[in-house]
């Protein structure tokens, strides 16, 4: 759980205007589709790749925001396919021709299951609306307009020349306008400062040393100063 500044969030609870990407595993090519083809109908705004195995998946789950994850694959089971999954900011909706197997799908992200029935359509949407509830949206004035950009991709920000940039984890670089460090913190007890000119998105920490701290998606390591070290390994390790 955790807070943001009213001032610039959006939840999506019906907006479906804002794109995110979805992944459906599946290795029935007439399942993928025809998901494919339900879920497109109902959220035409969002991007959905399909794949016919779990490995597949799994070497590209960084990009997407969920999954519609098969539990009875021919050669790999969905549940230990979820339990591969590393990403912080991938749902996990198992579908399952069989009710009881769904007893086996626990892993942190998963949110629930839909049996391949009649009512599959109804649920799938459902659920789409579930994961799209985890996502908070951040409205930033960009140099090119006011643009939607989801929380869960931003690694960091910091001020570089008088300038306010984000640094997102499909490696882009944003500049953000009318923004101070002390306001990008202030916009969600996610962003922890660690020193004069950058603040980290505590989600993806990936190792801390010493003095710095590396994040995931990214090579280069982050300087932590004395000044901010104390509150920041408090904040991580709360």
């Amino acid at each position: 759980k955790f807070t943001i500044s009213n001032e610039y969030v959006m939840i999506f609870l019906i907006k479906v205007g804002v794109l995110m990407n979805f992944a459906i595993v599946d290795d029935e090519e007439k399942i993928r589709n025809w998901i494919c083809i339900t879920l497109k109908k109902h959220f035409p705004h969002d991007h959905f790749i399909m794949f016919s195995t779990g490995k597949a998946f799994l070497e590209k789950q960084e990009e997407f925001e969920g999954v519609f994850l098969d539990m009875d694959l021919i050669d790999e089971k969905g549940y230990e396919i979820a339990k591969n999954i590393t990403s912080k900011n991938c749902y996990v909706c198992y579908v399952t021709s069989h009710e009881e197997t769904a007893m086996l799908g626990y892993c942190p992200m998963a949110i629930g299951f839909v049996l391949k029935n009649q009512e599959l359509e109804e649920h799938l949407v459902e659920y789409m609306y579930q994961i799209k509830q985890h996502h908070i949206s951040l409205h930033l004035h960009t140099e090119d307009g006011y643009m939607d950009i989801l929380l869960s991709h931003i690694l960091y920000g910091e001020v570089n020349n008088k300038t306010f940039l984000i640094h997102l984890r499909n490696k882009r670089t944003m500049r953000i306008m009318n923004m101070t460090l002390s306001k990008f913190i202030s916009l969600s007890d996610q962003f922890i400062k660690i020193n004069q000119s950058q603040a980290i998105h505590k989600a993806y920490v990936k190792e801390v040393n010493n003095s710095t701290v590396r994040l995931e998606c990214i090579e280069e390591t982050l300087f932590i100063s004395r000044n901010e070290k104390n509150n920041f390994l408090k904040e991580i390790y709360r």
